[in-house]
């Protein structure tokens, strides 16, 4: 109820320091190749309310929604199952494995309305998607398409998530070809030293350099909406608000002053 009450508080700031149009209608398009019935799944991240879920037919738009960060996923039948859920569920649940399921953060600002496309590489056949999506790692991701400032910046902000992934990946990926090199040359003194940076890529490489650039980008665009959005989804410690302070003090004084804002020094540590 707390979180609730300050989020209609950043609600009603924002609102009164914007324009005063109405609300726009937002059409969610579904572009993937999978002739199955998908059910069509929208979470507000922000407040922790479902928006909607049904089937989807078609274009499917919606009004009366509210800001935040929502989660859209898509899901279809599926009737395999992956290795790891085999040793995991027990034997009368094997028939019925549910669904694959395909997941986006989008930023909705109901103001600025607009299309949101949810898609896959033209190239992609739905049973690579599928494979992918049962594979350990689960590397696949959908593509989006977004109307709105605000919802762009934040499809800019996922997308650093994805660029050091990719990084990592292929980082990874020359790691274990020189792994294999030295196992074959028996030398086991130098895949020991190999392994142990495949190990540490990405904690002691990768993430830093994540969150640097993330921080940065927060800092950029400090003056916009999507900021104290991304800090009240992030920020869930005392370590993690010292880690996110500079973003706080770049941000305008109206936000800063938030109550929510202000609750987040009160935070209680991680450790």
């Amino acid at each position: 109820m707390k979180n609730r009450t300050l989020y209609a508080g950043l609600i009603f700031l924002y609102i009164c320091t914007s324009c005063t149009s109405q609300n726009k209608k937002v059409r969610l398009l579904v572009d993937i190749p999978v002739e199955n019935d998908k059910i069509v799944s929208i979470f507000n991240l922000s407040n922790g309310t479902q928006v909607y879920e049904d089937t989807l037919r078609g274009e499917l738009v919606l009004d009366s929604l509210t800001y935040g960060i929502h989660l859209l996923t898509v899901m279809w039948d599926r009737d395999v199952i992956s290795p790891d859920e085999f040793k995991s569920l027990r034997p009368h649940t094997l028939d019925n494995p549910s669904y694959y399921s395909l997941q986006k953060r989008v930023f909705i600002d109901p103001r600025e309305g607009g299309t949101i496309r949810l898609y896959s590489p033209d190239n992609i056949t739905k049973e690579e998607i599928e494979e992918q999506l049962l594979s350990d790692e689960r590397t696949f991701a959908p593509s989006l398409e977004v109307e709105g400032k605000q919802a762009q910046l934040y499809e800019a902000y996922e997308s650093i998530w994805h660029q050091f992934r990719q990084q990592h990946h292929s980082q990874r990926d020359s790691l274990k070809k020189l792994l294999y090199h030295y196992n074959d040359k028996n030398d086991l003194q130098q895949a020991a030293a190999v392994n142990s940076q495949i190990k540490d890529l990405w904690t002691s490489t990768i993430l830093p350099q994540y969150e640097m650039e993330k921080k940065q980008f927060l800092i950029e665009h400090a003056d916009d909406i999507i900021v104290p959005f991304i800090l009240l989804d992030r920020v869930t410690s005392q370590e993690l608000y010292q880690s996110f302070k500079p973003v706080i003090d770049a941000m305008p004084e109206k936000y800063r002053e938030l109550g929510f804002v202000k609750g987040l020094a009160k935070l209680r540590s991680g450790k």
